[in-house]
């Protein structure tokens, strides 16, 4: 795969800077809701640079509060910013209900029991960062020594974002700064951690503004069954990449409802077996929004994705607002996913019975939705428009909805509309990528009924392969029907079919939109992003 490497990567970090500064809602040219609380709360807890995490307080459990939640007169434990929250948890039964009060709640590191609830108040805030706060000169540079934190380090990093892998980040005013390898390549808005010599070097002093390192590598995590987490913010976690802020990859029936994750280093919620994320915003993290492997019966709903990545992994790697791996029954329903350095929506691996339904996808800098090298798909009714322009350059990469070496996909019902600067329509296509529960080939996918939009002289849709191409032909029963396309050159060459481009006539006189329509003229409103209404009953 072909890549233009920072192509839509610096929209990530102006995004991540107006995510930050106020909520998301501020953006003037992005029209969405904002589905979290991202109220920033004065710093309660300030921890002095130099010294190594400290021990937290632990509120004594006579003098818990206890708050009634409802009219059966059950009762809750309240958190308060000093406390040690695993130690207070440690000190109920499973199933207790914790509230967060108010304030910022740093690096707390949380393993829930069966059935634990965690709500917060508005203005609660988790927090995976140590603030600095005594800097040193030397050198000519701003130092915090004492920095220990040193987390797993992995990950492919695009060209000049060599230190994406390494999981510690530095926020100054809730802006991540960029990780340079050396001293010597410290410049404005940057920053180096030597950690042979434990010492953050900085090249401005800061005086007077919030600066914070992560360290902290998850806010919840553990196996625990059916346990609810809602209304709170998680930011600034130092998790690895492919590991979640929420790290929830091996439980059980979780429930994340109404959460913001923000500006954490890896991904910001990894997924397990009948997750239910839903009405959250999962924004300006720093490889990937959302992540999964190996689990069943997920449902990702009615939630914001965008601006991830701004360490700048690898697209082709893993990046951009989701990756889900080896799933089955996953339901994708409803998300605004938009302006995220990767790809949308993508299944990769194995990925069987996958519902992407309703999803509005726009300006993401790899596909819109990618299934590759999986199984049975159903993709319908979803507006997917302006992404690919990063990966448009080789077979189908780039295209708004794209089949990659899968089989038994159902598209239909969707809009599509293709930049005027690049990207594909729809795409199917098939590479020598080997096998896994079942051989990985392009066979039996059917595009039907949809509106595919072509806004300038850019982009095709069709089916193409560069591997075993007499049986794929032969044997392939990939379809293109009853879709409807507007173009303002009707007779260019913009289908692929049979190793060859094509033009509507020929298309059609291969057997294929026999029942297609094609329009010279494009409906007035054809650019235009709708605006985001997240639906309006949760099916969970």
């Amino acid at each position: 795969m072909i890549e233009n490497k920072k192509l839509g990567f610096f929209l990530v970090i102006v995004l991540c800077i107006g995510l930050i500064a106020g909520s998301i809602l501020t953006l003037a040219y992005i029209r969405h809701v904002n589905r979290g609380d991202a109220v920033v709360v004065a710093d309660l807890s300030t921890v002095v640079a130099g010294a190594n995490v400290p021990e937290m307080t632990i509120q004594p459990p006579s003098a818990q509060a206890q708050v009634s939640l409802n009219s059966t007169n059950a009762t809750a434990v309240e958190l308060y910013p000093t406390d040690n929250v695993q130690a207070v948890v440690d000190q109920y039964a499973a199933g207790t209900t914790f509230v967060f009060t108010p304030g910022v709640y740093r690096m707390q590191r949380i393993q829930p029991r069966d059935g634990d609830t965690f709500t917060g108040q508005s203005g609660a805030i988790l927090n995976g960062a140590l603030q600095l706060t005594q800097l040193t000169q030397e050198d000519g540079y701003w130092v915090a020594v004492g920095q220990t934190q040193e987390g797993v380090v992995q990950g492919e990093c695009m060209e000049g974002y060599e230190r994406c892998s390494y999981p510690e980040d530095v926020f100054v005013d809730n802006v991540p700064l960029q990780h340079v390898a050396s001293r010597a390549q410290l410049t404005t808005g940057t920053w180096f951690f030597d950690y042979a010599n434990d010492k953050i070097y900085l090249t401005d002093h800061y005086e007077g503004r919030l600066v914070e390192t992560s360290v902290t590598d998850a806010a919840f995590f553990g196996e625990a069954n059916g346990v609810t987490i809602s209304h709170l913010t998680i930011e600034k976690y130092a998790n690895p990449a492919q590991h979640g802020a929420i790290n929830g990859r091996t439980s059980t029936a979780w429930l994340v409802d109404n959460v913001t994750l923000r500006l954490n280093h890896g991904v910001g919620i990894h997924l397990g077996n009948q997750m239910r994320l839903i009405n959250s915003n999962i924004s300006g993290n720093g490889q990937m929004g959302i992540g999964a492997n190996r689990i069943s019966d997920a449902l990702v709903e009615n939630n914001e994705i965008a601006a991830n990545n701004y360490a700048g992994f690898r697209i082709n790697w893993e990046a951009g607002a989701t990756k889900f791996a080896r799933t089955d029954g996953l339901i994708v329903r409803g998300n605004y996913v938009h302006d995220n350095a990767g790809t949308g929506l993508w299944t990769d691996i194995d990925n069987r019975n996958t519902l992407y339904e309703n999803n509005l996808v726009v300006n993401n800098a790899g596909s819109g939705i990618f299934h590759e090298i999986s199984y049975d798909a159903i993709i319908r009714n979803n507006i997917v428009m302006f992404n690919g322009l990063s990966k448009a350059d080789y077979m189908m990469y780039g295209a708004q909805i794209l089949i990659s070496t899968s089989s038994n996909a159902e598209v239909y019902g969707n809009q599509v509309v293709v930049s005027p600067e690049g990207g594909k329509g729809i795409g199917i296509m098939q590479q020598d990528r080997g096998g896994g529960d079942a051989p990985w080939q392009g066979y039996n996918n059917n595009v039907h009924n949809n509106t595919i939009i072509y806004m300038g002289s850019a982009g095709v849709s069709g089916v193409m392969t560069d591997w075993e191409e007499a049986n794929f032909w032969a044997l392939g029963d990939n379809r293109f029907d009853a879709n409807t396309y507007y173009l303002t050159n009707p007779a260019s060459n913009r289908w692929r079919w049979a190793g060859q481009e094509h033009t509507w006539e020929t298309l059609r006189a291969l057997g294929q939109e026999t029942n297609g329509t094609l329009n010279a003229t494009l409906p007035n409103d054809a650019g235009a992003i709708p605006v985001w209404n997240a639906l309006a009953t949760t099916q969970n």
